[in-house]
């Protein structure tokens, strides 16, 4: 499609989180395409100076911008996003804007793309609207489209704007989220859908927010997870309840969504590796053979007086022997839910006959597993079930990036 492109309308009347980060990696993106781009934002000087930051130069006769402000809240409810009439004055404004640079200017815009499609189809369930409002072919990428998951009434869906998409003039829809690619083939009366890369920017802020200085406070040096985003919809209440699900000495659980599933994981390098069981509590761990030798300072920490006597002398194999007690051990103690708050000198490994057992300080013994697989040839893994399972099936998949 871009081959075919001479310029390019990249329309956005939103400013705030990732619509500058699209703005700016979609503007880079096109003109390392060769296309000519018609930058509509409510700062397109400032995506300029990004560009020129990160060494992407372009001229006039490369790249313009529009100053484009249009209504982002409903003028019925202001709690709301959207409504009718806001939908259709956006679309209306975004060809009156376009066709006035065109004729001052000289260029002719090929293809509109509305980076933030939403705001172009809510309310709105007139698939003819935009050829007559806009009056050029367009495309855009649909963020919010998990409704498809729930949604068949077809009043809903118009009232959603899918129908918009039948418009003779849309030549194809992006999609973040691809679960939903043939219904939405469907609704737009056959248009391809294109699966589009997520991106962020990892650029870190200039300064601490005060927020941010509160966070680190309330941490006290303990690990933070956080989310990209604060929306409902993001994960932001799983991420709650599964931390208030969380047992006091730290392993988590799933206990709101799924009551009798228990789960661990842990990684290393570029592995994950993640436990799953209906069965019982269980426990994973993963580290590199790599990592082997940084074991030797540390032995007398977590080994038992009784495992201390039987390791090898040997060097090399010394630090194996090390690294398949630590991983045994830790896979144990995450699987009771203490971690290393239960000092894993007092357990101790055994191996007998291809078998390996943990015996814990008061005499209890439990079976673990010494996993291998082709993806884990340069990895100690071992798994623990608090109680004998039937089988174990590994399931791979593509180290984690």
């Amino acid at each position: 499609m871009i081959s075919a492109l001479k310029t390019v309308v990249l329309a956005d009347t939103r400013w705030a989180g990732h619509h500058q980060t699209y703005l700016l990696e979609l503007t880079a993106a096109l003109l390392r395409c060769g296309v000519r781009i018609i930058l509509m934002c409510v700062h397109p000087e400032l995506i300029f100076e990004r560009l020129a930051a990160a060494g992407i130069e372009a001229s006039d006769e490369r790249l313009r911008g529009i100053v484009f402000h249009a209504a982002n809240r409903s003028i019925v409810s202001k709690s709301r996003d959207h409504d009718p009439l806001t939908t259709v004055l956006r679309w209306q404004r975004t060809g009156k804007l376009i066709r006035e640079f065109e004729a001052s200017s000289g260029w002719k815009a090929d293809l509109v793309f509305l980076p933030y499609l939403d705001s172009y189809l809510r309310f709105l369930p007139l698939g003819f609207a935009p050829d007559i409002l806009l009056g050029l072919p367009w495309s855009g990428l649909y963020f919010r489209n998990h409704h498809l998951a729930h949604i068949h009434s077809p009043l809903t869906l118009a009232a959603k704007g899918d129908y918009l998409l039948r418009s003779a003039s849309c030549l194809a829809v992006c999609v973040l989220d691809e679960r939903f690619n043939e219904r939405i083939s469907e609704l737009s009366g056959g248009k391809q859908v294109i699966d589009f890369p997520d991106m962020t920017d990892e650029t870190a802020p200039t300064e601490v927010v005060p927020e941010a200085a509160e966070i680190l406070k309330l941490a006290a040096g303990r690990k933070i997870i956080g989310l990209i985003s604060m929306e409902k919809r993001k994960g932001l209440l799983t991420l709650l309840k599964t931390a208030l699900a969380a047992k006091e000495a730290g392993k988590p659980e799933l206990k709101t969504h799924f009551p009798s599933l228990h789960f661990n994981l842990s990684h290393c390098d570029e592995l994950a590796v993640i436990a799953a069981s209906y069965q019982c509590p269980v426990g994973i761990d993963i580290e590199s053979t790599h990592r082997s030798h940084a074991l030797h300072e540390c032995e007398s920490t977590f080994c038992h007086p009784t495992e201390m006597a039987d390791l090898p002398l040997n060097h090399d194999e010394r630090a194996a022997a090390l690294l398949e007690l630590w991983t045994a051990k830790e896979a144990f103690l995450k699987a009771i839910g203490t971690g290393l708050s239960n000092p894993p000198e007092d357990l101790v490994i055994r191996r007998t006959g291809g078998k390996i057992t943990a015996i814990t300080h008061d005499g209890a013994v439990l079976p673990l597993n010494r996993l291998r697989h082709p993806m884990l040839d340069a990895h100690s893994v071992h798994l623990c079930a608090l109680r004998p399972i039937d089988s174990i099936e590994i399931l791979s998949g593509l180290p984690t990036r």
